[in-house]
């Protein structure tokens, strides 16, 4: 009986081979599709997704991985008939094409015509002799009748709530980030500096003698500058992706709170231009559960729509963002160089004018 692992791509775990050979008497189809819907009343999945490859006995491929989304399948097969439907456990390990991480598999064509088999827990050490057909896709939506006919519903709302945050959450972004931006200046000077700042003084001073003993005279700032590197830039990115996170939470929590009329009167537009007419209060359901569905955020119930907004305003923002770090490194350059000239003229001051009774500061 022929197979069908169905799942989503993912990265190949660590220890398993990159390159893979079918084995005899097994043939693997490879299949693709974007948005997968499943139900008594679906086309069947080989209508929804295109062929991408087939590969015979002794055939040579890059390993694939993927993982799942549906723990079970309480429908009727008719979608996978006559094919026996394979799930990999949402909560599991990513299943492979082969698991081999101790060189007892095929890797070869030349292997397999001289009787090696798979013999690892991978789709071909777990189903030999088979036909295979292995499903990939970028989203699977298990659908009734009804659950059909509301899904250009469902994707009128996605698209005019997705739009819509993004615009909000953009707004507030480009008035709000460059303050929030610049608070985590105070904070890291002080980590640059440490707590001593005239060792901070004495270490940079220096690293300057180093450099003008090389022949390459480096002023203060572009000395500080050079020694930032990027851990301080990755820790910024870090803080901005949490900030952008958390202003799309609250977007979304304060548009729960709105008067959903007017955007629910938008989705029926757009559901009209897909040739769909949809009632205002149906629109306003679905747009509440979608809401508080996003409220979870990327660890939520639609964490593929958080990050695709994510994603959307990291691309919009990018400038923006690049213009913002330099800034921020530009005032954080300014900010430790400050301390260092004030805590120089410190130590002179000192040295020329010591304390009665106190021991001249070392060099």
């Amino acid at each position: 009986m022929p197979y069908v692992v169905l799942g989503r791509s993912c990265d190949l775990g660590a220890g398993v081979p990159a390159r893979v050979v079918v084995p005899a008497r097994v043939t693997l189809h490879l299949m693709a599709g974007e948005d997968v819907t499943v139900g008594l009343d679906q086309p069947s999945l080989a209508q929804q997704m295109g062929a991408t490859g087939e590969y015979g006995p002794g055939s040579e491929l890059d390993n694939l991985a993927m993982t799942g989304l549906l723990d079970r399948w309480d429908e009727e097969d008719r979608q996978f008939d006559p094919f026996e439907l394979v799930l990999p456990d949402p909560a599991g390990a990513p299943v492979h094409l082969c698991t081999d991480s101790a060189g007892s598999c095929p890797t070869t064509a030349e292997q397999v015509e001289a009787g090696a088999g798979h013999t690892c827990d991978g789709v071909l050490g777990a189903f030999p002799g088979r036909r295979l057909f292995w499903m990939t896709y970028d989203t699977i939506l298990p659908v009734n009748g009804r659950a059909l006919r509301r899904l250009p519903l469902l994707l009128s709302a996605e698209t005019v709530l997705g739009t819509t945050l993004r615009t909000r959450t953009e707004a507030v972004l480009r008035s709000e980030l460059p303050a929030q931006t610049m608070s985590h200046v105070p904070l890291l000077t002080q980590d640059v500096v440490g707590g001593d700042p005239r060792r901070f003084v004495r270490r940079v001073a220096r690293s300057i003698k180093e450099w003008a003993a090389a022949g390459r005279p480096i002023g203060v700032r572009e000395l500080l500058r050079d020694a930032l590197g990027d851990d301080h830039t990755a820790q910024l990115a870090e803080a901005m992706a949490d900030f952008t996170e958390e202003v799309l939470q609250d977007q979304t929590q304060e548009l729960l709170e709105e008067d959903l009329l007017p955007l629910a009167e938008l989705v029926r537009q757009e559901a009209e231009d897909r040739g769909t007419r949809v009632d205002l209060a149906d629109a306003v359901d679905v747009l509440q559960d979608l809401l508080t569905a996003r409220l979870g955020g990327l660890a939520g119930e639609r964490a593929d729509l958080v990050e695709a907004d994510l994603q959307a305003l990291d691309t919009g923002l990018a400038s923006f963002r690049c213009d913002l770090q330099r800034a921020f490194v530009d005032t954080l350059v300014r900010s430790l160089a400050e301390v260092f000239h004030r805590t120089a003229r410190e130590v002179l001051r000192a040295r020329h004018h010591p304390r009665p009774g106190a021991a001249a500061p070392a060099a």
